[in-house]
């Protein structure tokens, strides 16, 4: 089952559908999503963000190619 942009949700965290680890640690790629904008913008943090870095901002098409599903915690 895909997701759709309806199960996108803020504080919710989502495991990329072909996970690798971020910066050589046991975390992978995942992403938390911090915001959605009015035109479907997603702003994202996870492991791979590095601190004091601009959190990214990917469309809601790009987000939902990326993720495969909502995990419970990162």
């Amino acid at each position: 089952m895909s997701l759709t942009a309806d199960d996108i949700e803020i504080g919710t965290w989502y495991r990329a559908k072909n996970p690798y680890p971020a910066f050589g640690e046991r975390k992978f790629n995942d992403r938390r999503v911090v915001y959605i904008s009015l035109l479907g913008d997603v702003t994202f943090s996870g492991p791979a963000v590095m601190p004091g870095q601009a959190l990214p901002v990917v469309s809601m098409e790009s987000f939902l190619k990326w993720a495969e599903k909502k995990i419970e915690e990162a």
